[in-house]
């Protein structure tokens, strides 16, 4: 039988699911983790209601776990929804500098501009104690947009960001086939959700959400293995489909394993739209840009207006490389005051906060390509009966300069476990 971590969060294949008896499952989701069922049931029910053909093909709550999602919003003041749109606003602005483009083009690996911007970016956010926001890093190919607007819908709460969020990220694809010039064609006639091992992906049933809209909107999808294109005289394939568009959730951000050839060959040689592609990382999702940005002087040698700047440096977590520090002992002296991050991380993976960590783990660190990002708490908030402290960062998604929806991510512990009864995704109330 499955353990009920696998069997939430999706098992590999039909026959699996269908051997673990439903009532026996919920049973025990009940017993040991006493999650909220009603909210849970109004979100299945909101989600097949809203993703019928998904509906039919699998069973969408053995593809969720209860455990990520938080089943109350979350209230924050109005003035960080103003906050956020002008740092989303900033940062677009230096995004945009022609003379930056060009020479973050000439670094290796090789990252041309392929006309096009990025779909589904984040900027993630903490709120420190004099209540700004902080950014705590930007990412390309963010997951759970389509799973936060069901928390919005299943709670009956406007995203103030898009009447409707769905429609708006569709014709932000749509924009993006406009922007790539690829063909003179008014959409896209056939398009691929890539990533690797997709159907082993923990969120792959929000994979199956984007094949539905997309079919709905009249556009051939497929989920593909990244490693399963082929570029064939001057054509991104998959089998025998020629791919126009690629929703790119894979991590190697550049393209350079052999598993992403394909898809690199194709972004250079302009074949297909890739969003989101390696060339906005490198602008603004690559983590060495706060490296630059955290330099003396860096930020005001900056083409922007005062109030960009502003908007920038006031919302920069100070970052340093590792090397930057005197020695190893000085930095061992100073770790308290600093988190640790790998230079290509992502989704929280093998960061260590400094006073926390052994020295083994610091040793690694030392070695490693790592950088030092200033430590800045996440806020807290209670959650429960009786109430606990939970942390909380938060969440927007963005396209281009604007935001198109948010969340707060709820947990004790790390959220990349989402672990905790009465944390995970939570939608957001500005008052």
């Amino acid at each position: 039988m499955a353990t009920v971590s696998e069997f939430c969060y999706g098992a590999s294949n039909e026959s699996e699911l269908a051997s673990v008896r439903e009532d026996r499952f919920h049973a025990v989701l009940c017993a040991t983790m006493n999650f909220d069922q009603k909210f849970f049931d109004a979100y299945i029910s909101k989600a097949c209601e809203s993703y019928p053909e998904t509906a039919k093909a699998v069973e969408i709550k053995n593809r969720l776990s209860p455990l990520l999602l938080c089943p109350e919003p979350l209230r924050l003041p109005r003035r960080l929804k103003a906050e956020a749109e002008e740092i989303v606003s900033a940062f677009f602005a230096l995004r945009e500098l022609p003379k930056r483009s060009r020479k973050l083009e000439e670094l290796e690996p090789t990252a041309p501009d392929p006309g096009n911007s990025s779909i589904l970016m984040s900027y993630d956010f903490h709120v420190d104690e004099g209540g700004k926001l902080r950014l705590i890093e930007i990412n390309t190919n963010a997951s759970l947009s389509l799973l936060t607007e069901l928390s919005y819908e299943t709670m009956n709460i406007e995203n103030e960001f898009s009447s409707s969020f769905r429609s708006e990220i569709f014709k932000s694809f749509m924009e993006e086939w406009q922007l790539a010039k690829i063909r003179a064609t008014e959409r896209p006639q056939a398009i691929a959700i890539t990533d690797e091992d997709p159907e082993k992906q923990k969120l792959f049933i929000e994979f199956l959400f984007y094949k539905e809209l997309f079919e709905k909107n009249g556009i051939e999808t497929q989920i593909v293995d990244a490693k399963t294109f082929s570029f064939t005289d001057g054509t991104l394939k998959h089998e025998d489909r020629n791919i126009d568009l690629v929703y790119n959730r894979h991590t190697d951000f550049y393209f350079e394993t052999e598993n992403t050839r394909a898809l690199r060959s194709a972004q250079l040689a302009r074949a297909a739209c890739i969003s989101p592609n390696p060339h906005e990382y490198r602008l603004l999702a690559d983590k060495e840009r706060l490296l630059e940005l955290s330099r003396p002087g860096a930020i005001e040698a900056l083409d922007l207006t005062s109030e960009q700047k502003s908007a920038i440096s006031s919302t920069l977590i100070r970052t340093l490389e590792t090397k930057d520090f005197a020695d190893p002992d000085t930095l061992w002296k100073e770790r308290k005051k600093w988190f640790f991050k790998p230079k290509r991380s992502f989704g929280g993976k093998a960061t260590y906060r400094g006073s926390s960590m052994s020295r083994n783990a610091f040793a690694g660190v030392v070695a490693g390509e790592f950088l030092a990002q200033e430590y800045v708490p996440a806020p807290v908030v209670k959650r429960g009966e009786p109430a606990e402290d939970f942390k909380y960062d938060l969440r927007f998604y963005v396209y281009r300069d604007k935001i198109q929806i948010a969340c707060a991510r709820i947990y004790q512990g790390q959220m990349t476990n989402s672990q905790t009864p009465g944390g995970g995704l939570a939608p957001l109330i500005w008052d």
